[in-house]
């Protein structure tokens, strides 16, 4: 790939800002499956677990029609055990992070608090991240365990919101509400000086020196 291909990846080349956001939760909650919704429009009714971090990419609007990229990355349930130096780094570039768990589930929703949400509590964030808290499999109502989850929100600083993949409700304001919180903290400046591939520039040019 050559530089100028490279860059433009990332939207240096385009003026569309780019901006990083993670996606985490236990395995089987259906994180890939979200990012898929979004990303590609399509459902699969299973998927290889993730064997470490991918990412895709999808330019949209956010609320005032300005556009802007999102490169979403899809962090398999064991990345801080196989890959903890990736994990650290990630959360440290991360605009936004959606943490998922499965309302049919509640061992995933009890591991929110015992490692997820308490993992976050140990990263050096942005200060201007966003976080939401995402209840996925909303179709399966008759197997609902989970109907605390507002609460556990709350307590975290998180915004809530629930999505079934499966159907794509909710997929789209999922990510209308993650773009926009963005793009309101870097209009306010807040991430200006540390767009994420600026950000990784000057990591090369101060790791050179």
């Amino acid at each position: 790939m050559s530089s100028h291909n490279a860059s433009d990846e990332y939207g240096a080349e385009s003026g569309i800002p780019t901006f990083k956001v993670i996606v985490i939760g236990d395995v089987s909650v259906g994180k890939t499956s979200i990012i898929s919704r979004f990303c590609d429009g399509e459902f699969k009714e299973s998927y290889p677990s993730s064997l470490g971090v991918d990412f895709k990419m999808k330019e949209m609007k956010v609320s005032n029609q300005s556009a802007i990229k999102l490169q979403v990355w899809d962090f398999a349930a064991d990345i801080h055990n196989r890959f903890a130096n990736v994990a650290k780094h990630s959360y440290s570039e991360a605009h936004a992070i959606i943490i998922v768990f499965d309302i049919t589930n509640k061992e995933s929703f009890q591991d929110l608090e015992t490692h997820w949400l308490g993992e976050l509590q140990q990263q050096t964030l942005r200060e201007n991240h966003f976080k939401i808290l995402v209840g996925n499999k909303s179709d399966l109502v008759d197997k609902r365990v989970v109907t605390n989850a507002q609460s556990l929100a709350s307590k975290y600083g998180c915004e809530y919101m629930e999505t079934s993949a499966k159907k794509g409700d909710n997929i789209d304001q999922l990510f209308q509400t993650v773009g926009r919180n963005i793009f309101e903290a870097y209009q306010r400046g807040g991430f200006k000086e540390e767009l994420w591939t600026e950000d990784k520039e000057k990591k090369k040019k101060c790791s050179l020196q």
